[in-house]
């Protein structure tokens, strides 16, 4: 049984994937009993994890009466790609003055990997190391607020079904930014970093989009 502190949390993060994949369509109706029943907990819980998605705006609470999903649309992700683009920016410039060298490192390895990978064509590897460089240099920016924002976003774009799997043609395309980034965070050039990163997000707004 999870605990009571997290079930609410985990709740949420099954429901947000569900609305994001598509798997629970916007419209449908949602509600306490229901989600008590599926997941054999307490209201209390349910009623929190939907207080959270409510915030969100995933969802949209009904008084007395559960809530109905609205989910993202395409035009959702193209903004949440805009302010995601700020967001990375500044992760980029910070993490280029911030950084450690245990954080640096953990950068550099995870490049290692992806430049393993794309030889290989392995693009869900490379999704999946993309997701984790971009965890290490949010690290590295050491802003415990900006990092909370930019893994909700991700978690928006790399679930939602309007985005695009990433295609084997783009993988050396997507492995020389990811090293552009670093070579400018190792560096500790914030201009460039900055920079790399606003090319890297718009490119990979593209491809998803």
């Amino acid at each position: 049984m999870p605990d009571q502190k997290t079930l609410p949390s985990e709740l949420a993060a099954k429901l947000r994937r569900d609305i994001l994949s598509g798997k629970i369509a916007p419209g449908v109706r949602l509600t306490e009993i229901f989600f008590s029943e599926k997941y054999a907990v307490s209201r209390t819980p349910v009623r929190e994890a939907l207080r959270e998605l409510g915030n969100e705006q995933l969802i949209k609470l009904l008084p007395n009466r559960g809530a109905v999903v609205v989910g993202l649309s395409k035009a959702d992700i193209r903004d949440l790609y805009q302010i995601r683009e700020q967001l990375e920016v500044q992760a980029a410039r910070w993490a280029a003055v911030r950084f450690e060298q245990e954080e640096l490192e953990a950068i550099e390895q995870t490049l290692e990997f992806m430049e393993f990978y794309t030889r290989r064509k392995d693009a869900g590897r490379i999704r999946e190391l993309g997701v984790i460089f971009h965890q290490n240099i949010r690290d590295a920016a050491h802003n415990r607020q900006l990092c909370r924002e930019l893994t909700l976003y991700h978690t928006y774009l790399n679930e939602s079904k309007h985005t695009r799997r990433i295609a084997a043609a783009d993988l050396d395309a997507i492995y020389s930014e990811h090293a552009m980034i670093f070579e400018a965070i190792a560096s500790s050039d914030a201009d460039a970093g900055s920079c790399a990163m606003q090319l890297h997000i718009q490119n990979a707004q593209l491809r998803a989009l």
